[in-house]
């Protein structure tokens, strides 16, 4: 009965460790997501970033060819222009911060050369 007692005694005590090690993993997945997630959304402003300054000194590049002010979607795959009533078809939303996420840019340069740019949903 002794010989018994003690085996049960340490698969309880073996059962207790495997739980608190879950528990503890557990623990440490929900502190350590929230950072990695900000992270990588952090990472995602930044790239859309990058795609308003590209959009933008295009834009400018656009205007000092022929200095006519335009409103157009900025195709970030051809590093083109396109009218914004066939961008809902040619063009794939790239977005990739939670905010932008399924838009493009919409840029807008006036007849003075200032640019300006707009997320917009297709």
């Amino acid at each position: 009965m002794i010989g018994n007692y003690k085996l049960i005694q340490q698969d309880g005590i073996s059962r207790i460790v495997v739980v608190i090690f879950l528990v503890a993993i557990l623990l440490v997945g929900m502190i350590f997501y929230p950072i990695v997630m900000k992270s990588a959304n952090n990472r995602a402003n930044e790239v859309d970033a990058q795609y308003i300054t590209t959009a933008t000194k295009e834009a400018q590049v656009q205007y000092l060819n022929n200095y006519k002010g335009f409103t157009a979607v900025f195709d970030t795959e051809t590093k083109q222009f396109v009218d914004e009533s066939t961008a809902k078809k040619t063009v794939n939303p790239y977005g990739t911060s939670e905010e932008h996420q399924g838009k493009y840019l919409l840029i807008t340069v006036d007849d003075s050369g200032n640019v300006s740019s707009e997320w917009v949903t297709p």
